[in-house]
């Protein structure tokens, strides 16, 4: 209970002060809270980032398969380029 009664006579007091203190007061307490979740969120960051692997997230991605399919895909666009030639020359 004393807990309680201590915590309603705060709360009186700054309810009595002038509307400027108030805003004062507020404002600096959701920029601490706001600072406190930035440092939690940047330290969760560094962690992420120096815990990230390249060679997982290629395989994740597999970009192993992309640049093959790339590379087959050049290989079919130069058998077409050879195959017009053909028929260019064909046509002469």
């Amino acid at each position: 209970m004393k807990l309680k009664e201590r915590l309603n006579g705060q709360l009186k007091k700054v309810q009595a002060l002038p509307k400027k203190t108030k805003r004062i007061i507020f404002w600096s307490v959701i920029i601490v809270i706001s600072l406190g979740l930035l440092l939690f969120w940047a330290n969760y960051l560094f962690k992420t980032i120096k815990n990230f692997s390249f060679e997982e997230a290629a395989k994740d991605l597999n970009i192993q398969d992309i640049s093959s399919k790339a590379g087959q895909a050049t290989k079919i666009e130069n058998e077409m380029n050879d195959k017009l030639k053909q028929l260019e020359q064909l046509k002469k």
